[in-house]
């Protein structure tokens, strides 16, 4: 028998055993894998991202060092246009368009970036220029 502290593993554990204890294994991986990644703060957020084009998944946004925006979407071909800001750990965008968006850069412990935005839908970062 192997405990690993979560399931006892037996040689013979089958069926709904097995799989509640994969599931349970597979929950704690996620969780940590999740719970590792960190927000940068504001003095690492305004460095990473001031003056240089921040590739995502579905497209670029680009934080120019006057404090101007530019977000252009891979899937539409549009360019959304603004004003960001660092407020604390987060980046803000107020849209010329009207409305504004609060949004997270995430690092994990492998020093890979993503986006989270407002929504909690996260981008991996790509690239940045």
């Amino acid at each position: 028998m192997q405990d690993w502290g979560v399931c006892h593993i037996h040689v013979e554990t089958k069926g709904a055993e097995m799989k509640k204890c994969i599931a349970t294994l597979c929950l704690i991986l996620f969780a940590n894998a999740v719970s590792a990644q960190q927000a940068m703060s504001g003095d690492e957020l305004k460095k990473y991202v001031s003056g240089k084009a921040v590739e995502l998944s579905d497209g670029i946004a680009t934080y120019k060092a006057d404090g101007k925006y530019e977000y252009w979407a891979r899937s539409s071909g549009q360019t959304s246009r603004g004003k960001w800001s660092a407020q604390g750990d987060r980046v803000c965008v107020d849209f010329d368009s009207g409305g504004n968006r609060c949004d997270q850069y995430l690092k994990d412990s492998a020093g890979k970036v993503s986006l989270k935005n407002s929504r909690g839908t996260t981008y991996p970062v790509v690239s940045v220029k």
